[in-house]
């Protein structure tokens, strides 16, 4: 019976450490910049609007312009408005969701244009949205500001390729051993360092082929001796497949 005395509390407390753990589930936040909309141009007092689910498991919400916090929001809706005035250029935007657990889930970045003086411009102007290119491909870009054009860069599924700080903005994209489709923009800097990117075009990378199909024929062998109907048999391989085979008679 002393035995049995000791050992109870112990169980007790077992099973309450048990259900307590057991009573533990992870939160998992969705956090999304409804508005402005990425690649707006902006201007004076810009509302950001924040929609984070489910809202019953959020304790906070923090805005981040350019990487500096901005505002932190405890209620919703999460929803503030953004002083432009004294800003230029490309600005980007963040969300930053808590949880209830003090779980941080981010959203996606969101970068607009607040409209100034300056008049940058830059468009991609080659290679062709959707067009298949091969070998060294020439990215052309032009770009056009008021206080001048300090830089352009190339970009290839958000990958820095190179820069080009003198007119005309190019940049040749070597190809070689990839392939599929792949997204190419450019960001443009101006002698103040306000920036302004193009819109992602995508193109598709067909390897040069560069080693012939090989053929033979299997039937009927060389030099047999045949009648009526042969039925003529051949054998072909290529590394980028084969499209179709055509058979001659001498």
């Amino acid at each position: 019976m002393k035995k049995l005395i000791f050992l109870l509390p112990f169980l007790v407390l077992a099973c309450a450490e048990e259900k307590d753990l057991s009573s533990s589930k992870a939160i998992f936040l969705t956090a999304e910049i409804v508005t402005p909309a990425s690649w707006d141009d902006v201007k004076g007092i810009v509302p950001i609007n924040v929609l984070v689910s489910p809202e019953n498991q959020t304790d906070s919400v923090r805005i981040l312009i350019n990487g500096n916090s901005a505002v932190t929001l405890k209620t919703s809706p999460f929803t503030f408005d953004w002083d432009t005035n004294g800003l230029s250029g490309g600005q980007t935007i963040l969300a930053e969701a808590t949880s209830s657990e003090g779980q941080i889930f981010l959203s996606q970045k969101t970068t607009v244009y607040v409209k100034s003086e300056t008049s940058l411009s830059v468009n991609l102007v080659n290679p062709a949205n959707f067009s298949t290119v091969t070998g060294n491909v020439l990215i052309k870009v032009s770009a056009f500001d008021a206080f001048g054009i300090s830089k352009v860069e190339f970009f290839q599924n958000g990958n820095l390729l190179g820069e080009d700080t003198t007119e005309p903005y190019e940049f040749i994209w070597d190809t070689s051993g990839i392939s599929g489709d792949f997204a190419l923009n450019a960001k443009a800097y101006n002698s103040l360092g306000d920036f302004r990117e193009t819109y992602p075009i995508s193109v598709k990378i067909n390897p040069s082929d560069v080693v012939p199909p090989t053929v033979y024929v299997s039937s009927p062998a060389s030099f047999s001796e045949v009648s009526g109907t042969v039925k003529i048999t051949a054998v072909a391989s290529d590394d980028k497949g084969i499209a179709s085979v055509s058979f001659y008679v001498d």
